[in-house]
């Protein structure tokens, strides 16, 4: 059936599939320029939103906003949702004709207008048809954001007109998410390009949507501003903020930041909180985890925050390839950002290269990859991982996860990697045995990860190395790791890795609970592919579908073509990937 474009905002010849297609002209993918986010309607590819790497990028800026007399049409518009004229002139509201991408035309649209300092620094374009866009190349920030610099504390709400509402009910210091809310892959750059300005605020009132997008929004910003310094809005059979104006009146509006209930604190457990949890509990059952896209694997094993994953192996046999697979995976496929303490693989440059060959899927070299895939590659990666250097003199795990919660606050990681264990300092208290001491830290650890909902990658090296009557090694486990046999016993995830020959062995060895995966265990089997650093299913044939496709939407600059055509794909790649294999 052939594809339908009609609908499709911002199209674009898809860069997976266009090529391999025999009308390579039409544009299947599309970018949706409020939610960041794209996908090919045709192959079905998704896409994440890069950010070209240049340290002096200035944003743009949209005009002024021209504060002509407002046709009676807007106000009226206003005034059916109980937002009077004072107010749309107070937020500095203003209307235009627009292009708009949705409609390919020009179109009336309000003008939704955010501020910085008093500097106008975005603009959001809203047509009758409820189409949006932000201006584009300008700073995400949140809406009416200036309205918090004398305040201790503020109501963030879903979007403008929530935050009209709110200001018509006379609560002035209201923001609104400048991009919605989405149920797994939420984007808060205007959270990070700002965050600074939360320092003196000490009650975040979380009015977001009645639904499940805007209540994983809510979980987001409670994890990023602390259980204790957050409250949870109800609007009863309201949608939002809006829509309760309108049925209950501005007197009620108020009344729900004085009735917003208390987040539940972790160590404090609050069954009337948890009741939607529990009733979802009770209709759909236990939910699985995150995939990561490998068949074999996610039947075995998927992921969740407020968990610590353990990983062993013999040296060399590839346990940190494995970690930046899964951590790479859960990042383009779901938006989990994630922080490295990993002293092994410094240089840090050598170590962001391997990420730009996996986002890529090509080797790291002139040859092979164009600047311009470095840049957009290295943008991202700024963007999405970070890397904890502390001083050498205080590498204890206190500091390294002091430095993970600033980047829970500041950055929004979901994921933290600490490989290996034995570079950190580790410090036993006087008469504390060592396996004392590492279930002490290991309790930490797993603390850490619950109060912040974060998945840790821990790596930790064997060093009870048994063979077999052949002589070769055995796989490891978990309890083969030097200290104590809590690695095993405390674990959430338990997972070693094994060479055999040209075959990597993932061997699942713990799943705390069986909705997340095989609690028995089990092995996947894999082929690395050495120019990219990703692997391929090798379980039922040696016939192994290598997968070199980018996990972004490269902008090609102007005036440069991409110099991997069909033909490439096939010998580029697997010609030298016969002569290279082995690890």
């Amino acid at each position: 059936m052939e594809v339908q474009l009609k609908r499709l905002e911002n199209p674009f010849l898809c860069p997976v599939c266009s090529e391999d297609r025999k009308k390579k002209s039409i544009k299947s993918a599309s970018f949706n320029s409020q939610k960041m986010t794209g996908n090919c309607k045709h192959c079905g590819f998704s896409f994440v939103v890069y950010k070209e790497f240049d340290s002096s990028k200035e944003y743009k800026r949209p005009k002024e906003p021209n504060k002509t007399e407002l046709s009676d049409r807007l106000i009226g518009f206003f005034k059916k949702r109980m937002i009077s004229q004072d107010t749309v002139l107070a937020l500095n509201i203003t209307e235009q004709k627009e292009w708009m991408p949705q409609t390919q035309k020009e179109e009336n649209c309000i003008c939704f207008n955010y501020f910085k300092d008093g500097r106008i620094v975005n603009t959001k374009y809203r047509d009758g048809a409820k189409n949006f866009k932000l201006f584009s190349g300008a700073e995400l920030i949140p809406y009416n954001l200036d309205s918090i610099k004398e305040s201790d504390w503020c109501v963030w709400v879903e979007g403008e007109f929530d935050a009209l509402a709110y200001y018509e009910a006379g609560i002035k210091n209201v923001l609104s998410v400048p991009n919605g809310a989405t149920i797994t892959h939420q984007n808060l750059t205007y959270l990070d390009n700002t965050i600074d300005r939360f320092e003196n605020i000490k009650t975040f009132y979380l009015a977001g949507d009645n639904d499940d997008a805007g209540n994983a929004l809510q979980s987001e910003m409670i994890r990023r501003f602390g259980a204790e310094n957050c409250k949870r809005v109800s609007f009863k059979d309201c949608k939002d903020a809006n829509e309760y104006l309108l049925k209950y009146g501005y007197e009620a509006l108020r009344r729900t930041i004085d009735e917003a209930i208390d987040v539940p604190i972790s160590g404090i457990y609050d069954i009337e909180s948890s009741m939607d949890s529990i009733y979802s509990l009770w209709e759909n059952g236990m939910a699985k985890g995150l995939e990561t896209g490998h068949e074999s694997i996610d039947k075995l094993i998927t992921w969740v925050g407020g968990a610590v994953a353990f990983w062993t192996g013999i040296p060399s046999h590839g346990k940190s390839e494995w970690v930046d697979e899964v951590v790479m995976q859960l990042n383009v496929r779901y938006g989990w950002k994630t922080a490295y303490f990993s002293p092994e693989n410094r240089p840090t440059p050598v170590f962001i290269s391997k990420f730009v060959s996996r986002l890529s899927g090509k080797k790291f070299d002139k040859q092979h990859t164009r600047k311009y895939e470095v840049d957009q590659s290295c943008g991202y990666i700024k963007d999405n991982f970070f890397i904890i250097e502390p001083d050498d003199d205080d590498v204890t795990i206190e500091n390294i996860l002091s430095y993970a919660k600033i980047l829970v606050r500041k950055k929004g990681i979901k994921q933290l990697v600490i490989d290996p264990w034995n570079k950190i300092d580790h410090q036993q208290e006087r008469g504390e045995t060592e396996t004392q001491y590492i279930s002490r830290v290991i309790d930490s650890i797993y603390s850490f990860a619950q109060k912040n909902d974060l998945l840790i990658h821990v790596i930790a090296h064997p060093t009870k190395m048994k063979k077999d009557a052949s002589g070769a090694y055995e796989v490891p486990t978990l309890y083969d790791i030097s200290g104590s046999a809590h690695f095993y016993n405390k674990a959430f995830y338990g997972i070693s890795i094994y060479r055999r020959g040209e075959i990597s062995e993932f061997h699942v060895q713990k799943v705390k609970f069986k909705h997340l995966g095989c609690t028995s265990g089990g092995v996947a089997e894999f082929r690395y592919n050495i120019n990219n650093g990703r692997f391929a299913d090798a379980s039922d044939s040696m016939d192994v579908v290598w997968n070199n496709e980018p996990y972004l939407a490269y902008v090609i600059p102007e005036g440069e073509t991409d110099q991997r055509t069909p033909e490439d794909r096939e010998s580029l790649f697997n010609a030298e990937q016969k002569d290279t294999l082995p690890f």
